[in-house]
């Protein structure tokens, strides 16, 4: 519990207080027992940075930690910095200024607060331990945040060594700069040792993305005890005996409660009782009355087992769901009147159609119990966007929602695996390269890797509709996994917003993304970290994304203004980082105008085995139709074979016309016509409009109310954004086998009659997947293989999908017959092999021959005519290796040699 006095500027003399206490507080009976337990409690002591001095105090690997006078340093990790500092000091703390007054208004030597700083997860803690004797206590401290106001995780508080651990839950306030006072309520039932600590944990981002925080001072004070929450709690008791309700059969909670009511009431009556007997029969009363409460409601409970059905609200009904089903509840005002709902199974849902998952914690949490204990988001309730509306499912953040196991068909040994967590081979043990099947719980994505780094033949599974099970792991990553990241699935609609998670809302978007990678979403909307450019920002920040489930590369990749530029390589190389997130991938967007870019970034990460799981892309072309759109992005979709993402779009923008903007009106128009066209299209997965065009063209006027095509975007309801498993619902490549004879022109013939000699190329589609070959001398795996066949045979081309999937095509080549003219019993060539020249005898008549070299790629790399007789060829500026001789006439006979070049 916080109890918060937040403190306006002393000029204004104001104070605001929230108080919120588990028991009654009498100001005069309150004992200050600071100075009994702690030391240099108000961090005044021996500050390490004083009055009158300045200096830079930053972080470093390893933390920049001070000797703090009476704490002990706990915790600190790299890329932290701790000291006590004078208000008054004219240095910079990991770049803000230090407060110049406490939160009394003091200042000057001797008065001081401590400042903490930390990046990248790492916590940061000093403590005190302390020995407590039975007593209620409120331990207060005051606390500014500097620089940004929110951390991951605020560590002040009472960390006990039996276990019971009371902090402070304030990760972030209003108003930076100023001193708030929080208080805690701590129970100390029986004497207890533990740490009195000051401490904060920061988001997985570096130092200054994260609040700057200083404390003044804390305490510890001493609550009175008295009889009166005991006689309270036994009376309450004793009318709950005098008024028995129904309770399941054979339960004991009235006995229990009656039992615990006789304790108590000892407890009353003897005058000497001490402070830990009052508080040990306090809660042994309040357990005795949860009991029979939850045992009244259990006994009232109706069972629904294995159980669909969609209501408009439930009224007077207490639902205890069993087995596997749904309850859909479709009122946006009152969903649930007068009823209540026990979620006894993990697999038994309910959706609220039309209420935002926020709205469902705020105002219907309540309504909710998992197995008969009061629901608490993240201990046994997660609620999760679905669509326009919220799933509420009993299942906590520590769910185990994946299950492998060493053989196959779900046999051998086994392994729950749960979400929120990078498992590697240290983490794997057993199972790290022994997972040869699994099942994936409904509501989960995991993805799994060869290489503990992302890398290596990797694969996302999406158990989206119904449970994923896999009997055998696919090649690749049959008993080969040594990375698996699991986590929460989000039913996110296509329809999205480039800017804030606050305009998502307005927008009733189902996700956003901020060119950034360091901020977290919300309960409504997904949030889609970015790497925007080769520089920024950190690729570890991806790392702590589990309410993410997506991730996009660089943006513009291909525009040379834009911050994102980066060739084909660069981003090729730094692939493997976006790899080692597990989170699903999109591609680099490039511009409408960028398309050999992306086409050259996905043929290169099919060959590498990169995993990119769709394909972002923007448009801005002016005076384009829906379907002019459509028929782009198909087209992007056919050339790739994955999904779309339109991160960036318009109608135009201020680059693409020329002083001829549509109107409002008529860009409200084609916003329209797009956005429907891109619901409707079952290969595009999202799409974000771009509200920095034009004053025609945006969604949004400068003071905050909506445009025409704003109200447009803002209304469209939209659908699910992933409709398809790229990887579960893998479909074997479609193969067109091209084939292309003496550079002529290119046929689908896979039934071939050539000449001996004849350069016959081979270009199949499609563009994606990866290539192997054999037969007529042929091996590598690019797409493109050519051949000089001299005798007949066979090609065999195989195509494996990125998904893993393989199709087959085969060539039969047929050799042909020499000409009349008897060439080949008149030509002579020597020596074979050779170093730096050939010599070419021709015996007969022959008029305009010529020979040409290739090499074993079908390139010419020697074109000269020959004459009568004898001929020398220079070889000297050829490397060494096999070549084609092909000697033609002016009737087409001809002679084909190979030759070596030593």
């Amino acid at each position: 519990m916080n109890l918060f006095i937040y403190k306006e500027p002393r000029s204004m003399q104001l104070f605001l207080i929230m108080l919120f206490s588990a028991f009654a507080l009498e100001s005069f009976s309150q004992t200050d027992v600071t100075s009994i337990y702690l030391t240099n409690a108000d961090f005044n002591t021996n500050c390490n940075y004083t009055t009158g001095t300045s200096g830079t105090v930053a972080t470093a690997d390893p933390a920049n930690t001070s000797t703090i006078e009476g704490w002990t340093l706990t915790s600190a990790q790299a890329w932290s910095a701790a000291a006590t500092f004078e208000h008054g000091w004219n240095g910079s703390f990991n770049g803000v200024t230090t407060p110049t007054s406490g939160a009394d208004g003091a200042f000057g030597t001797g008065q001081g607060a401590i400042g903490l700083t930390a990046g990248w997860s790492g916590s940061l803690i000093y403590s005190q331990q302390v020995t407590l004797d039975p007593g209620l206590y409120t331990f207060e401290f005051a606390t500014a945040f500097l620089g940004q106001n929110n951390i991951a995780e605020n560590l002040t508080g009472w960390l006990g060594d039996d276990g019971y651990v009371v902090l402070s839950n304030a990760n972030s306030v209003q108003a930076l700069g100023y001193w708030y006072t929080l208080q805690l309520s701590i129970r100390i039932v029986s004497q207890t040792t533990g740490k009195i600590q000051v401490g904060m944990k920061p988001h997985q981002s570096g130092s200054t993305s994260n609040a700057r925080v200083f404390i003044d001072y804390v305490k510890i004070i001493s609550q009175p005890v008295n009889k009166d929450a005991l006689q309270a709690l036994v009376n309450t008791a004793n009318s709950m005996l005098a008024n028995p309700e129904e309770v399941p059969a054979g339960s004991t909670v009235y006995q229990d409660l009656q039992s615990a009511v006789s304790n108590a009431q000892e407890v009353l009556d003897n005058g000497a009782a001490t402070t830990s007997a009052i508080l040990k029969a306090e809660d042994d009363m309040n357990k005795a009355i949860d009991d029979v409460e939850a045992a009244i409601f259990e006994a009232s409970q109706t069972i629904f087992d294995n159980y669909t059905a969609t209501y408009t609200s439930l009224t007077d009904i207490n639902m205890k769901l069993t087995g596997k089903g749904q309850v859909t509840l479709t009122s946006s005002s009152d969903p649930i009147v007068n009823s209540a709902i026990d979620l006894a199974s993990p697999d038994a849902w309910v959706y609220f159609e039309n209420l935002k998952p926020s709205q469902v914690a705020t105002s219907y949490l309540n309504y909710f119990k998992v197995n008969g204990q009061d629901a608490a988001v993240g201990n046994n309730i997660r609620i999760t966007n679905y669509l326009n509306g919220a799933m509420v499912i009993a299942h906590s953040n520590n769910y185990n929602a994946l299950t492998v196991f060493d053989g196959a068909a779900q046999g051998g040994t086994s392994r729950n695996l749960s979400i929120n967590q990078h498992y590697k081979t240290a983490e794997l043990g057993a199972m790290a390269d022994n997972i040869e099947s699994f099942i994936l719980k409904r509501g989960y994505m995991a993805t799994f890797a060869s290489n503990e780094n992302g890398t290596g033949t990797s694969r996302v599974y999406i158990a989206d509709d119904d449970d994923v099970i896999v009997d055998v792991m696919p090649e690749g990553l049959s008993n080969t996994v040594s990375m698996v990241v699991v986590r929460q699935w989000r039913w996110t609609t296509k329809k999205g917003w480039r800017g804030s998670a606050s305009g998502a809302d307005q927008f009733n978007a189902g996700s956003s993304y901020d060119y950034n990678n360091s901020n977290y979403g919300t309960l409504d909307v997904e949030y889609v970290p970015m790497r925007h450019n080769p520089n920024w920002n950190a690729y570890s920040n991806f790392m702590d994304k589990f309410g993410s489930t997506h991730a996009l590369g660089y943006n513009e990749p291909d525009n040379s203004v834009d911050d994102g530029f980066s060739s084909v390589a660069d981003a090729i190389n730094a692939w493997p980082n976006m790899m080692a997130s597990g989170l699903r991938l999109g591609s680099p967007a490039p511009t409408d105008g960028g398309l050999n870019w992306l086409y050259s970034f996905m043929d290169q990460c099919d060959e590498l085995g990169y995993r990119v799981d769709f394909v972002a892309w923007h448009f801005y072309r002016a005076n384009n139709t829906a379907q002019q759109l459509y028929d782009q992005l198909l087209a992007i979709h056919n050339r790739t074979g994955r999904p779309i993402w339109i991160t960036e779009f318009n109608n135009g923008c201020n680059w693409t016309y020329n002083g001829n903007e549509p109107t409002q009106e008529e860009n409200a128009q084609v916003i329209q016509d797009f956005i429907n066209m891109l619901e409707d299209a079952p290969f595009v997965e999202r799409y974000y409009v771009w509200d920095g065009c034009n004053e025609s063209l945006r969604m949004t006027n400068y003071d905050g109310s909506l445009k025409p095509a704003g109200i447009i975007y803002r209304d469209l309801e939209s659908t699910m954004a992933f409709g398809e498993d790229f990887y579960n619902d893998c479909e074997q490549p479609v193969i067109t086998p091209y084939v292309q004879v003496n550079n002529g022109e290119w046929t689908t013939n896979t039934d071939l009659t050539v000449n001996p000699g004849d350069q016959v190329r081979f270009g199949p589609q499609p563009f994606g997947g990866t290539w192997s070959w054999s037969g007529c001398g042929i091996s590598g795996s690019s797409r493109e293989q050519v051949i000089y066949p001299t005798d007949p045979c066979t090609v065999t081309a195989t195509n494996t999908s990125i998904c893993g999937a393989k199709s087959t095509v085969v060539y039969k080549i047929n050799g042909g017959t020499l000409s009349t003219d008897q060439v080949e019993n008149n030509i002579g060539i020597y020596p074979n092999p050779a170093n730096n020249f050939i010599n070419i005898v021709l015996k007969g008549n022959y008029d305009d021959t010529n020979v040409i070299l290739f090499d074993l790629t079908g390139k010419i790399v020697l074109k000269t005519n020959l004459i009568k007789d004898e001929n020398k060829i220079d070889l000297s500026h050829l490397s060494s290796g096999m070549y084609v001789v092909k000697i033609k006439n002016q009737n087409q006979s001809f002679s084909v040699k190979k030759i070596i070049k030593l």
